[in-house]
């Protein structure tokens, strides 16, 4: 199995599925592999999508010296005898697995190295670099986003990989097929799982749905903390918002899967006020309701409770008006558009006006008002229509507006 996979090792871009937009004809990673100069940068992305591949791939052809330290399993000792050997070079190539576990002080040590350009770092991660890297390495390197392979890409590379194994072979396309969709992008996944299934064939005849099936499949991996597990619990969120009840549903199981309650709960709270809001106020407080039981029944039947206000909050009414009207204020309050309170308004126990007349009391007299003087009049909230509640509160806005 190990020399099939090693077989399946490109030595080239052009060897490589995926990630055109980075490494295809004429774009950067493909420019930096032809002119030979680099450029420190971290390739982020999910597992099996080719960042370890590719940044090995560049570096063999690079025709410069490298090393490879994992920030996983090595400590800031092996980090500094793997500079010490590329330093002995004009310039070397350091490829750093699992960069985002690189403690503060470890990428303060880098800094140096890479204000010099002495040395080139090709940084590898699951996470986010923008968020866990100090601001200072960061702003040194280029930050490649990496994609999970589309089903064309993994069927393609299942097919070619077919044609490196030690026999002849015949495999079903549906075979081929079912594995790209359970590997979920992930190439290094299908590799092992077409091995596996190549290495227990009893004959040389046609491999079949049902000789996979027979297989022990490994679960597709979504690691709590990680860009897959964000890019989940985004999907869910905008798959409520465009109202698409099963595919919060699919990607709501996935994250169960994960145990993930506590993430999911805070996240239709957040969606209830956000995305619903005033078009169905009273998702807001079934939300609440349905997160309080949750967290008391506690896994798995946390997810009933769950599944009832997903369902909910999908085929509710959608406005975020309220959000909108947050996001005017604060954008006219950070141009400097502060103004100052109308002195009715002001505290009378601080020796301020005290002409102020409550709405409760009687009459309000014209001349009071609430807005800030000395700065133009800027409407914040901008009421939709979307729901039977808001359209009455625009009714009360649109009379509030008359008496400005």
């Amino acid at each position: 199995m190990n020399d099939f996979l090693h077989r399946l090792s490109p030595t080239k871009l052009s060897e490589m599925y995926g990630q055109k937009e980075l490494i295809g004809e004429g774009k950067i990673l493909w420019q930096m592999d032809q002119t030979k100069e680099y450029q420190s940068f971290v390739l982020s992305g999910p597992p099996g999508c080719g960042k370890t591949t590719l940044a090995t791939v560049l570096a063999q052809n690079s025709e410069l010296p490298s090393r490879y330290f994992n920030a996983a399993t090595e400590g800031k000792k092996e980090l500094a005898q793997k500079i010490e050997d590329l330093s002995l070079f004009t310039k070397g190539i350091l490829i750093i697995d699992e960069i985002h576990r690189l403690t503060k002080n470890t990428q303060d040590y880098l800094l140096p190295f890479l204000e010099q350009d002495k040395i080139i770092i090709f940084g590898l991660t699951t996470e986010n670099p923008a968020q866990r890297l100090n601001p200072a390495v960061r702003s040194r390197l280029y930050l490649f986003n990496l994609v999970p392979l589309s089903l064309e890409e993994m069927q393609v590379a299942l097919q070619q990989a077919i044609q490196k194994w030690e026999t002849p072979v015949q495999v079903e396309e549906e075979v081929l097929t079912t594995i790209a969709h359970h590997a979920q992008g992930d190439l290094r996944m299908a590799y092992q799982e077409l091995g596996l299934l190549l290495q227990n064939q009893q004959t040389s005849s046609l491999i079949t749905l049902k000789d996979l099936q027979a297989l022990p499949l490994q679960h597709p991996h979504h690691q709590t903390g990680t860009s897959e597990y964000y890019a989940l619990i985004s999907a869910l969120q905008k798959s409520i918002r465009g109202s698409d009840v099963d595919a919060a549903m699919h990607y709501f199981v996935q994250l169960m899967n994960l145990g993930e309650l506590e993430g999911v709960c805070r996240r239709l709270l957040v969606i209830a006020y956000e995305d619903i809001g005033l078009a169905n106020p009273g998702a807001a407080a079934r939300t609440v309701a349905a997160v309080q039981a949750a967290k008391e029944l506690g896994l798995p039947e946390a997810k009933i409770p769950l599944a009832n206000i997903i369902i909910d909050l999908s085929l509710s009414p959608k406005s975020n008006s309220p959000l909108e009207a947050l996001q005017r204020a604060e954008e006219n309050i950070a141009k400097g558009n502060v103004g100052t309170i109308p002195s009715a308004l002001q505290d009378r126990h601080v020796g301020k006006s005290s002409s102020y007349v409550s709405p409760h009391h009687g009459p309000v007299p014209k001349t009071q008002h609430y807005y800030p003087d000395g700065i133009p009049y800027t409407p914040y909230y901008q009421p939709k229509e979307t729901g039977k509640y808001e359209r009455a509160l625009k009714q009360q806005w649109i009379n509030q507006q008359k008496n400005r």
